[in-house]
């Protein structure tokens, strides 16, 4: 029996420590002196190598009020600049947030805690972001993100939720869910509960969300402006460190994640090429990188126009096609003005199927239908291109601040020239012209061959009777249209098109 009253004891203890260790302890973590201070910056400006705090936000715990009946810490708080920063904050920014004088005329707060939880008066709350307040520049008043207790107040934090618990909403009314509870130790030998929210926000037990332009107050309904980066680097407890985060560690953290999301495309592995559909009109996927690129921020292999392999050099005189007679310098006559899913096309006869290299009324369709974004980083340095389906594709700069593609087209007014797909960090984009014996990548695009966008007749959409015939695996099979007689019923292709017979 007393065996068994033992064990039950050491069940119970073991039951209720679990218990305890669930939820926030419940201490009293506010009281006078309590201080945070949040390193606050850009993101631009840090991606570019800058790994100063433009400006900081300071709290401090200053006696106690009463509001409705209720006792709360009196929170005084206010954000001003840095002059240590790496370049020049403009004023619209500093001013941004606070009266021109933050140190003369700051704001107040009060904030009482209630088992594991930090309460604010609703009124006084949404007061801070109101149209006639300056910090309606750092918290969105458009929502309210927080749980309403139904009595005036609204509940800023709650160190007490479980994984899987809803912990408010974030922009645009979703959801914002406890991902993971982990635990840390902090400089006061607390171990405290650390919540990892869905929207990649961080609360620390007593201390609050460490990693949200919104900072202490506004961190789920951030008003996101020019300085969008902050970490609270320091809380500070009697002149004791509660929580320290180094800013250069933390802003070269950030920046690799947000080098990364800049060029985070659509592909489903690192198994490339993929075929991405960008939603455009003619149904047409581009490739996510080039020929003989590992990855789509790679420039690949390089190929003259209507040859396909590589070379160690690419001059007049090793081309497939020179030849000089009068004023023409090179001989077209198998390959025609278009290429595109020919033996001559270094993307069908490399990737088969049906790959080919754009056509230059393909390109102008990805270039009018789709948004082009510029991304210059350590990680890469071109045109991140999304269509009207939300997948985006990336293309590389391959000299100085732009980059050129083959089409598979020649330039019609000059059989001595062929088009590229020319773009640049203006970011200008348009089909331009180069000669074609020199080496350039190509993105292939693909079509599904089962012929759903295959024309019907053969003069339609660009067929002409002077133009070479292809058959669908790139071999010529008539010098024209009008040599169609006795080929079989099928698909055919002139000038990268297909068309069924």
């Amino acid at each position: 029996m007393k065996h068994l009253l033992f064990r039950n004891i050491f069940l119970f203890l073991l039951l209720f420590v679990a218990a305890i260790d669930t939820k926030a302890q419940g201490s009293d973590y506010l009281h006078e002196g309590r201080v945070w201070i949040y390193d606050i910056s850009s993101m631009d400006f840090l991606a570019r190598g800058c790994r100063k705090r433009f400006s900081y936000e300071d709290y401090s715990v200053m006696g106690s009020k009463e509001i409705n009946g209720r006792t709360y810490w009196n929170v005084k708080f206010y954000r001003t600049k840095d002059d240590g920063n790496c370049g020049e904050m403009p004023d619209s920014c500093y001013y941004l947030v606070a009266h021109p004088n933050p140190h003369t005329h700051p704001s107040y707060i009060g904030i009482r805690e209630d088992n594991g939880r930090w309460l604010v008066d609703k009124d006084e709350y949404l007061g801070l972001i109101s149209d006639t307040c300056w910090w309606r520049y750092v918290g969105d008043a458009c929502f309210v993100p927080y749980e309403d207790t139904g009595d005036g107040e609204l509940v800023l934090y709650d160190f007490n939720k479980q994984v899987g618990d809803v912990y408010g909403y974030a922009e645009g009314h979703a959801l914002v869910i406890v991902d993971a509870v982990d635990y840390l130790e902090t400089g006061d030998g607390i171990r405290r509960r650390l919540l990892t929210l869905s929207n990649g926000y961080r609360i620390v037990e007593g201390i609050g969300c460490i990693n949200s332009p919104g900072l202490l107050l506004f961190y789920l309904n951030p008003r996101h402006s020019l300085l969008d980066f902050a970490i609270l680097k320091e809380f500070d407890n009697n002149n004791k460190w509660l929580y320290y985060q180094s800013f250069e560690e933390m802003a070269e953290t950030a920046v690799t994640e947000y080098e990364k999301k800049s060029v985070q495309l659509d592909c489903p592995d690192d198994n490339h090429p993929h075929a991405i559909d960008l939603g455009l009109p003619s149904g047409l996927r581009w490739a996510c990188c080039n020929i003989g690129a590992v990855s789509p921020t790679e420039e690949g292999n390089l190929f003259a126009w209507g040859e396909t392999e590589e070379k160690e050099s690419y001059e007049y005189k090793n081309y497939w096609f020179h030849y000089q007679m009068g004023d023409s310098k090179y001989d077209f006559s198998e390959t025609g003005l278009c290429i595109s899913g020919t033996q001559y096309d270094a993307a069908h006869v490399i990737w088969g199927g049906g790959w080919h290299t754009p056509t230059v009324e393909e390109s102008e369709e990805l270039i009018h239908c789709c948004s082009h974004e510029l991304v210059i980083n350590r990680l890469a340095k071109g045109l991140k291109v999304t269509g009207p389906s939300g997948k985006s594709i990336f293309f590389s700069f391959t000299f100085d601040h732009a980059g050129r593609l083959w089409t598979g087209n020649r330039y019609p007014f000059d059989q001595n020239f062929a088009n590229t797909l020319f773009y640049t960090d203006t970011p200008a984009k348009y089909v331009y012209i180069m000669n074609p014996y020199v080496g350039m990548p190509i993105r292939p695009v693909y079509e599904d061959l089962s012929g759903t966008h295959v024309s019907s007749k053969m003069r339609v959409n660009g067929g002409d009777s002077s133009s070479a015939i292809y058959n669908i695996i790139g071999i010529k099979v008539a010098d024209s249209i009008d040599n169609l007689s006795g080929l079989p019923t099928g698909i055919y292709i002139q000038h990268g098109k297909k068309y069924l017979k």
